[in-house]
């Protein structure tokens, strides 16, 4: 009697052992959902990884990164590339663009070749004085409409871009006007890459010469000789100074033929019903009352 004791008791104990196993195996993990801010880029820039590929871990994973300029003033004095920071600008947040690797593909992507002498419009985002920009100082500009090839978005709207100032003139006496020079060599694509465009724009403030030669012949008719020299009166007037306002749009002209990782975006469908579809529809959900017929009184 004592060995059916003992096996009863190893039967029990095997049973149990089979169903945490097997509850253990049919269990699926669950899989947590990771987030990449801020310092896990500076943690990959720190680490020596390739702009390149912390541009596919930005694309590829969800983001709440925050894109406030003095933020991200703050992060390129700490190394972050410009490259890598244009794309943050683009996806700020939200789940990844692209799809991971063993990942249905949500977002396909398309290799599109984007031409030579496509226009980018691009828009100042603040405006810009002869006055007190310096030289080799950069200004910022937005992609102002997206650009696609082929249905697949190449550059999205709101892109960051930069010019760098290559002249610059401030306003001086005698009434000679200010005047500045800014020019764009690249633009940064959905990717990361590196679209080399042609932008140069200039811009001069008024000069007054002309003004100041009539304001020296009349003051010396009225005031001369019982003061001092007119023309050194009318010698520290200044004209004006050279200014970009905010919001101006301006034409970038890609230089080269550039191939890049489009993202094609998904489509709403339209769904279009028959007459005869929606009212056999109507009868189907419909459910009127049935109310009792009263007799009609005489």
């Amino acid at each position: 009697m004592r060995w059916k004791h003992w096996l009863s008791i190893a039967l029990v104990l095997f049973l149990t052992t089979a169903a945490e196993t097997f509850g253990q195996t049919t269990k699926n993990p669950t899989r947590s959902v990771r987030i990449l801010t801020n310092r896990d880029v500076l943690t990959m820039v720190q680490k020596g990884m390739r702009p390149e590929l912390i541009i596919a871990n930005i694309l590829s994973t969800s983001c709440n990164f925050d894109v406030f300029p003095p933020v991200l003033d703050d992060m390129k004095r700490r190394g972050v590339p410009e490259n890598v920071l244009q794309v943050m600008s683009v996806v700020p947040n939200g789940p990844p663009n692209l799809p991971e690797a063993g990942q249905p593909n949500a977002s396909p992507i398309k290799t599109v070749k984007l031409p030579r002498g496509t226009a980018v419009i691009v828009e100042t985002l603040y405006p810009v004085s002869s006055a007190d920009i310096k030289l080799n100082n950069t200004i910022a500009f937005a992609v102002a409409r997206p650009v696609f090839v082929d249905d697949a978005l190449i550059i999205p709207r709101g892109t960051i871009a930069r010019a760098k100032i290559v002249r610059v003139r401030k306003a001086a006496n005698l009434g000679r006007g200010g005047a500045l020079t800014f020019q764009m060599e690249q633009i940064i694509a959905i990717d990361g890459t590196k679209i080399p465009v042609q932008l140069t724009a200039d811009t001069e403030g008024r000069n007054r010469t002309g003004m100041m030669a009539a304001g020296v012949a009349a003051t010396s008719a009225l005031i001369f000789p019982y003061t001092a020299p007119a023309a050194l009166v009318w010698g520290f007037k200044k004209g004006d100074d050279a200014v970009v306002r905010g919001s101006k749009q301006f034409a970038a002209v890609i230089k080269n033929e550039t191939e890049i990782a489009g993202l094609v975006p998904e489509k709403e469908r339209v769904i279009y019903h028959s007459a005869e579809a929606l009212k056999a529809k109507q009868n189907r959900t419909s459910t009127p009352t049935n109310f009792p017929r009263l007799p009609v009184r005489n």
